[in-house]
């Protein structure tokens, strides 16, 4: 491996036979990592990255795209995963919902930790945006903290600012880092122009015009999201390839990141259809980089809303072979997205199940990780995805404050019967076997899995593993049996260790199903330098 970032504790083998079964990957008989030791003190703070957004729409459209197809790129796995192919801690990500407990009370709050806006009046206008159907304004509240400030548009009523509190509250539990928002209901007088915003051209009569294009309740009070303002210096996006020049820390390239293209199933399952380069946001704070997702409003079917598009999310908004194929075919050819239609509820997008494909998800423009992303990156994002029970997303879809008990119980359902297509899909992709765990049963060592498409109930098929064991060389020992699936999916077998240094010993499983065989799972047991017996690696087919 030629980036030490995660330290996987790979040792490559040159002397095993590349024919075998178990290939030639061997680990260290030591713990997995689960930290990345990304936040070493930089010497100079980084240069600032430069988006222009005209030059990048023409990259996204014509230029990159272009380039791309012609380098003739080969799949390659990626790099920031640790040696049982989980991605650890790190600036970019952390483990969180599934690997360790929240309780309602974390996932209902997210990353807000600071007191809300809402009970810190009067604001302090700053600056205001106007552009198309959005309205923004940043402002300090009463502790002089500073906000970026949106809103409902009239015609769409708790729609977007429902859509972005959602899915904020999903993302940061999946384990990205987002910027502390929050949802209320303020008063016109709450507002007040600041000396910034005057030196600006804005005045009382040109706040009043804006804010008559916003949504009010019947009383008189808007809805608004506040976004507090991410603390350190401000770095711009990062980019969608490659690395970050002037920061030491960033040694693996973005689209090499399964932290960045395994977010494919979890932006599949929420319709997040507004991902694009200028949606993420890198601090530079206590001397390294962290990196966020920002920007979540145009999810859950609203964007095909507001934008009136039944297409987003589906294609990209430029999509030249679909254009060829409307001209020879005269836009005869159906679409999948066709059909789709708004609920008519309050604060409901164009979000259903009827016309969700878990694999045809499409941003706006290509945003080249998801796009690279392999079966086993959007196996490990749709574990995240499915780690999250019926009551916590109720809890989290409370966070919306959609006022309509029908549009509330509509979006929970939706989200769940998505999540359940999510997780079949691309399990059925896999050997979907996780939880490995690994205890001396005697003279033997008893290897224990869990089949999440057992245990999260996707499928009722009887299930058989086939079992072979290896050596360290990668050598075929005399062991071999199948057994069927235990209860709830958790399944274990007792199995000899093979003679050697550390008692190394390499186990293949593979899962029969419905008449079909999955890839096989190659799992490495060891002990450690205390005797102990580990799962040290693994590697999926």
């Amino acid at each position: 491996m030629r980036h030490i970032l995660v330290a996987v504790a790979l040792a490559l083998v040159t002397g095993c036979a590349s024919s075998s079964p178990v290939g030639t990957i061997r680990f260290q008989p030591e713990a997995p990592v689960w930290r990345v030791e990304d936040k070493v003190p930089l010497a100079a703070t980084p240069k600032k990255r430069d988006f222009y957004r005209l030059f990048t729409k023409v990259d996204f459209v014509f230029a990159r795209r272009g380039t791309r197809a012609m380098e003739l790129r080969k799949a390659k796995r990626v790099e920031d995963i640790n040696s049982i192919d989980e991605v650890p801690d790190s600036t970019w990500f952390t483990n969180r919902i599934g690997m360790r407990d929240l309780t309602l009370d974390e996932l209902k709050r997210g990353p807000n930790v600071s007191p809300s806006p809402f009970d810190h009046r009067p604001w302090t206008i700053t600056g205001m945006k106007v552009g198309g159907m959005s309205l923004g304004f940043t402002f300090e509240d009463a502790l002089k903290r500073k906000f970026l400030l949106k809103f409902d548009m009239a015609p769409f009523p708790e729609a977007e600012t429902a859509a972005h509190i959602i899915v904020h509250r999903l993302v940061w539990a999946a384990g990205y880092n987002v910027p502390e928002d929050y949802l209320g209901y303020i008063r016109r007088e709450d507002l007040k122009l600041g000396d910034k915003a005057r030196k600006k051209g804005v005045d009382e009569a040109k706040l009043d015009a804006a804010l008559k294009l916003v949504y009010h309740r019947d009383d008189g009070s808007i809805r608004a999201m506040a976004s507090l303002f991410i603390s350190g210096a401000p770095l711009g996006p990062y980019a969608r390839e490659g690395v970050r020049g002037d920061d030491p820390n960033d040694k693996i390239p973005h689209e090499r990141r399964r932290s960045v293209r395994g977010q494919y199933p979890l932006f599949a399952w929420v319709d997040h259809v507004d991902m694009k380069e200028d949606n993420t946001f890198d601090s530079f704070k206590d001397g390294y980089v962290t990196h966020y997702l920002i920007d979540f409003g145009k999810a859950l079917g609203v964007m095909s809303m507001t934008d009136h598009d039944k297409a987003a999310g589906n294609r990209f908004a430029f999509e030249f072979g679909e254009a060829f194929s409307n001209l020879f075919t005269l836009g005869l050819r159906a679409r999948s997205w066709e059909g789709r239609t708004l609920t008519g509820m309050r604060g409901i997008g164009m979000f259903d199940t009827e016309h969700y494909r878990p694999d045809g998800y499409h941003s706006m423009n290509p945003y080249w990780p998801l796009r690279d992303k392999d079966r086993f990156d959007a196996f490990w994002g749709a574990k995240i995805v499915m780690r999250f029970k019926p009551h916590e997303i109720a809890a989290i879809v409370d966070e919306g404050q959609l006022t309509d008990p029908v549009s509330r119980q509509y979006m929970i359902d939706t989200l769940l019967k998505r999540q359940r297509m999510t997780g079949r899909y691309w399990f059925d992709r896999v050997a979907p076997l996780d939880l490995f765990a690994v205890d001396q049963a005697g003279d033997k060592a008893r290897l224990c899995f869990t089949d999440l498409s057992l245990s999260y109930m996707l499928t009722e098929a009887p299930t058989m593993y086939a079992i072979n064991t290896y050596d360290h060389g990668g050598n075929a020992t005399s062991f071999a049996t199948s057994l069927r699936n235990g209860e709830k999916g958790r399944t274990c077998a007792d199995v000899p260790l093979a003679a050697g240094a550390h008692d190394y010993t390499i186990v293949r499983l593979r899962v029969q199903r419905e008449n079909r065989e999955l890839p096989p799972v190659i799992v490495h047991v060891a002990r450690d330098q205390g005797g102990h017996l580990n799962v040290v690696g693994l590697r999926r087919r």
